[in-house]
């Protein structure tokens, strides 16, 4: 097999979407988890969700604290 087949195949791959989250403003103390404190975190910081529970982004996505970005690998 050529490397240009190879390419080709893993460009039709279908890629892994990695869900992200902004932060819309600057949270300078830490935000409780399960997994302990994370931050602080400053507007523009792109967070994975593995960071924080799932019901915490919620949390902050109702409060307009941050916004889902997202990416593939």
């Amino acid at each position: 097999m050529s490397r240009q087949a190879t390419l080709l195949e893993w460009a039709k791959k279908k890629k892994k979407e990695i869900k992200m989250y902004r932060f819309l403003m600057d949270f300078p103390e830490g935000i409780m988890t399960p997994r302990g404190p994370a931050g602080p975190f400053k507007k523009g910081d792109i967070v994975s969700e593995s960071v924080m529970h799932e019901k915490v982004w919620q949390v902050l996505l109702v409060r307009g604290a941050v916004e889902v970005y997202r990416t593939r690998t």
